[in-house]
């Protein structure tokens, strides 16, 4: 399930029509990322079949005078239900120079949130805000799509990565990100529906 919640994690670090993969991996580069704002996505196939998850933003704090955001992921799986797991990550965003995920907090079920351990944290370190977006410029370019997904149409480039075997469809413009994403297990995610009220939710922070 950590899987699970690192894939998803990779669809806020990226996130609605121009056909040039340098220009829509700048605009993904330069997204602002506000407090609240979240997507879900619906999983199918795979390891993640019937999995339901969110990333959201829900704070910022500032680390060494450098702006850092709290991403909460959330994974949600109806068929096991006491298996809900939500993990909090303080990471830079995009254009950050700082690299690495300072921080995470992980709550399973019913249980009080935990710290995770540093060797688990090394763990999301390969996905983080900045490098997902560096990374986009040298993935390969597959074709320009036309995607249809519960939230709606879109346009969309859709990118490989050698490095992770998991193929992109990504949206240019301001709010550039993820609409779908295919996983190397054949776990596919579609983009279910975007908002900006999102709050945090794990209390009780350890």
């Amino acid at each position: 399930m950590i899987h699970g919640l690192v894939q998803t994690l990779m669809l806020v670090l990226t996130w609605g029509q121009v056909p040039d993969q340098q220009k829509t991996c700048a605009d993904l580069e330069a997204r602002a990322f506000s407090i609240g704002t979240w997507m879900a996505h619906n999983w199918t196939g795979g390891q993640m079949n019937g999995s339901k998850t969110r990333v959201a933003v829900v704070g910022k704090e500032l680390q060494d005078q450098t702006p850092f955001f709290w991403f909460e992921v959330s994974l949600d799986d109806p068929a096991r239900p006491a298996a809900k797991m939500t993990v909090q990550l303080l990471a830079g965003g995009p254009g950050s120079v700082s690299a690495g995920i300072r921080r995470a907090v992980m709550k399973m079920g019913s249980l009080p949130p935990m710290t995770v351990p540093p060797e688990t944290v090394q763990m999301f370190n390969g996905i983080n805000v900045a490098q997902i977006a560096r990374e986009c410029r040298s993935m390969q370019l597959v074709a320009w799509d036309d995607l249809s997904v519960p939230a709606g149409k879109f346009r969309a480039m859709h990118l490989r990565d050698a490095r992770t075997s998991a193929d992109f469809w990504i949206t240019p413009g301001a709010q550039s990100g993820i609409v779908k994403l295919i996983w190397k297990d054949g776990s596919t995610a579609g983009l279910t529906a975007p908002g900006s009220d999102a709050k945090a939710s794990i209390s009780g922070m350890p």
